[in-house]
């Protein structure tokens, strides 16, 4: 149930505007008292989701702290299966880094490291994911380009069709 919610907010965040502000601020509410003190350590020291008033604009940011601390808070109660955790960090370290790219606070570089560190522990899960693979890459593109291009390598080595993300128009 939580992948549901955390992907629907997730995908919700990436909206320009807002068609019916009230309902979703209504919805982050409703999630937000659901997550009330459940932040795990995971996120802690990183990322804590701003509270929203009927005063307060409601903004992209907000939506996605909610579903960063929803992918955090499905790791909690979801399975320990390698796959299904794995899909939950990725999930998770995905999330967190758009909120990196979003934020653009005093945190971004913690959280950002943070989101590396899930990525590389949904690799530990599941070693043959070219996808994983890819997103890694992706995170150290602009920073740390030998450890991207090694990434890309890696999924390459796993997954051949993955090249077509690599052809540019």
């Amino acid at each position: 149930m939580w992948k549901v919610v955390a992907d629907a907010l997730f995908g919700l965040s990436k909206a320009a505007v807002f068609v019916d502000e009230r309902a979703v601020g209504d919805i982050l509410n409703h999630t937000n008292s659901l997550l009330q003190g459940h932040a795990s350590t995971r996120i802690a020291q990183v990322f804590s989701p701003r509270s929203t008033t009927k005063h307060t604009p409601l903004t992209r940011r907000h939506v996605l702290e909610s579903a960063v601390a929803a992918y955090d808070y499905r790791i909690t109660v979801g399975s320990t299966e390698d796959i299904v955790l794995g899909s939950a960090l990725f999930d998770l370290a995905v999330a967190l880094h758009a909120w990196c790219a979003e934020a653009k606070s005093d945190t971004s570089e913690t959280a950002s490291d943070s989101a590396v560190s899930l990525l590389k522990q949904a690799l530990q899960k599941e070693p043959g994911n070219p996808v994983y693979w890819t997103a890694l890459g992706n995170m150290y593109f602009l920073g740390k380009p030998k450890a991207a291009q090694h990434a890309y390598i890696k999924a390459l080595e796993h997954d051949s069709k993955v090249r077509s993300m690599f052809v540019l128009s």
